[in-house]
């Protein structure tokens, strides 16, 4: 029973999540006693950013100078790092491929809004709507029936389809209604059909270390 554990902080990194508003609310309400603190670093360069306020990460400028390109139009662009005081391991305007949308804290640090929003490589346009794994998260971290879930992205030569499939908690009533409310959900979120079916118990694999969640077909000709 986590109601009465002795965890009172959990620290998460590595992937987006923790930034997230549903999924942070899915981890604290599994573990009552605690509250999450969202943080993210890399091998290559070392810890980056801390926890300025729930779903805000504060970069450490005294560590780095910290740029943002290729901005789109709410000006969510991807993080490069010049590193500084790292004689081991020195790197000049490294590319992340972490996509952050930046604000400008009142301690004059330069903020993340939302967290580490997502991959620039695991972007996918669908029907001309670009979809990232974190919204995605977003949407299927909202429904407490849902056990686990996979995406499948199929690339062809004219364009990338989407489907998913979700595993319900064995409680779950009614697993047709629960895929329709899914895809309901995802349509009223990105104007996209995206197909959901549901499978039996245990049926998805489940992650120790980083989740691999999507998975991409690619049924594109050979040049």
């Amino acid at each position: 029973d986590l109601r009465s554990a002795q965890v009172r902080v959990i620290i998460v990194a590595g992937e987006p999540g923790g930034s997230v508003p549903t999924v942070r609310q899915r981890i604290e309400q599994l573990w009552p006693t605690a509250r999450v603190f969202d943080h993210h670093g890399m091998t290559e360069v070392g810890p980056v950013t801390y926890e300025h306020k729930p779903g805000t990460l504060a970069v450490i400028e005294s560590a780095y100078i910290a740029e943002i390109i290729n901005p789109a139009q709410d000006g969510t662009g991807e993080l490069v790092l010049t590193n500084l005081g790292r004689t081991g391991s020195p790197l000049i305007r490294y590319r992340t491929g972490d996509l952050v949308k930046p604000v400008r804290l009142p301690t004059g640090q330069l903020g993340l809004e939302g967290g580490i929003i997502g991959r620039a490589d695991d972007m996918v346009v669908v029907r001309g709507v670009n979809l990232y794994p974190s919204a995605v998260e977003k949407v299927l971290a909202s429904f407490p029936d849902v056990a686990e879930y996979r995406v499948e992205v199929r690339r062809t030569a004219a364009l990338a389809q989407v489907a998913l499939t979700v595993e319900p908690i064995a409680a779950c009533a009614n697993t047709e209604a629960l895929a329709q409310r899914v895809a309901d959900t995802l349509r009223d979120a990105f104007m996209l059909r995206i197909p959901v079916k549901t499978v039996g118990p245990d049926a998805l694999p489940r992650f120790e270390m980083k989740a691999r969640r999507w998975v991409v077909i690619d049924d594109r000709p050979s040049p």
